[in-house]
């Protein structure tokens, strides 16, 4: 699945607040995933005011927060593509 398929052209609703400013397809596998990162029992806000939740399988996060840098979010397709989006 390709960036352009996952991401709205326009935005679903009058979200305020953080916008994503990079969107790529990561490396990480499936496994890696669930080993490293903290799966999110829901998809949050701001990501499905971007992202189309039909297209979403999972929703993982960092657990670096302490730095703005490592605040990310990695979303697992239903196609098995990851996509890494940073805030």
């Amino acid at each position: 699945m390709e960036i352009e398929e996952i991401m709205f052209e326009k935005f679903a609703c009058n979200y305020v607040g953080y916008i994503p400013q990079t969107v790529s397809k990561s490396l990480f596998n499936e496994s890696d995933l669930i080993s490293i990162f903290r799966q999110l029992k829901r998809i949050p806000p701001k990501i499905s005011a971007f992202f189309d939740r039909s297209k979403i399988s999972k929703v993982f996060k960092s657990d670096h927060a302490k730095k703005d840098l490592d605040n990310y979010y990695l979303i697992l397709a239903t196609d098995g593509t990851i996509f890494h989006i940073d805030y």
